[in-house]
């Protein structure tokens, strides 16, 4: 069976196959490597590369899961489980703005196909996100997530999702719900590209950054707005009254701010630094200046040579 008669039955561009580097082909020596019998040999396979590091296969004709046994997915014996990133997004220099987080690799390279410019990352399993792999997203501002709820433990898995992400960064995780509880790829298959992007757009829309779970009826939700205190009202700021300044010696040096005298070597920055504190250490006015009488004061006169 090629890859184009199966992956591009599934909705998946040429091109699109190409780049992810998705091929079908018939498992001769590898039986033993994926934990298959050798009665597997020359059964239909997907393999989905997961860069360098080794390759996940999938048994694509369902008498042969049921003849050898097993889960669909399967990787190479020893090998952990790791995030599906072809695009390389977490491996890029500049900081993300957001990433969807969604189950298998499939719907990974669904989404890629909807929305191009969206950093998309595929969960080998909905019960699989370690904590290692929750590190990986720690900086992300935002991360929605996207499982198969049909899934009779999705509620449990999502849980457990939600838990490490949340544990491991700050910002927002925001699960995505279908309301037909289809999966990426078959939003694709079923509605093509482009009207799929258009439902895709509108669940990021509607996610907001509440809890997860919804509140039991009557108890009240709180939702925190991530930009609350860094939004700034210009025309308020100018419509209000100046604050005074605390001037400690009037139009040199204010409570609470830094004061510096810059000048050259030997034109009296250090004598005029030891006025100033002289001042305000006894309430009287130094040269050119009015000072109030402080508890402390504290000067590091210094005389610059050039």
């Amino acid at each position: 069976m090629s890859a184009a008669s199966y992956l591009q039955d599934r909705g998946f561009t040429e091109a699109m196959i190409e780049r992810v580097g998705w091929r079908v082909e018939a498992l001769n020596g590898a039986t033993r490597r994926y934990g298959l019998p050798a009665s597997a040999k020359g059964a239909a396979a997907w393999v989905i590369p997961y860069g360098q590091a080794f390759e996940r296969i999938r048994l694509i004709d369902p008498a042969d899961l049921e003849r050898h046994g097993g889960g669909k997915y399967r990787q190479p014996a020893g090998q952990g489980l790791a995030l599906y990133d072809p695009f390389g997004w977490l491996a890029r220099d500049e900081p993300l703005d957001g990433l969807l987080l969604i189950e298998g690799e499939a719907n990974a390279v669904a989404v890629a196909q909807m929305a191009p410019h969206l950093p998309v990352i595929g969960l080998p399993g909905q019960a699989s996100l370690s904590e290692a792999m929750a590190q990986q997203l720690a900086d992300l501002p935002v991360c929605w997530v996207w499982i198969d709820r049909h899934d009779p433990n999705a509620e449990r898995n999502l849980e457990r999702i939600i838990s490490r992400l949340q544990a491991a960064t700050r910002g927002d995780v925001l699960p995505l719900a279908p309301t037909d509880g289809l999966d990426a790829s078959d939003m694709l298959l079923r509605d093509g590209t482009e009207r799929s992007a258009t439902l895709l757009h509108a669940l990021l829309d509607e996610a907001r950054p509440a809890p997860w779970q919804a509140a039991p009826t009557g108890e009240a939700t709180t939702t925190t707005d991530r930009y609350d205190g860094r939004v700034l009202d210009v025309a308020a700021l100018l419509a209000a009254p100046d604050t005074p300044v605390p001037w400690r010696c009037d139009g040199l040096a204010a409570d609470g701010f830094l004061t510096v005298l810059a000048g050259r070597g030997g034109e009296g920055k250090s004598w005029l630094t030891l006025a100033l504190a002289a001042g305000v250490a006894r309430g009287g006015a130094p040269p050119a200046s009015r000072a109030r009488r402080a508890r402390r004061s504290c000067s590091t006169p210094r005389t610059a040579r050039s």
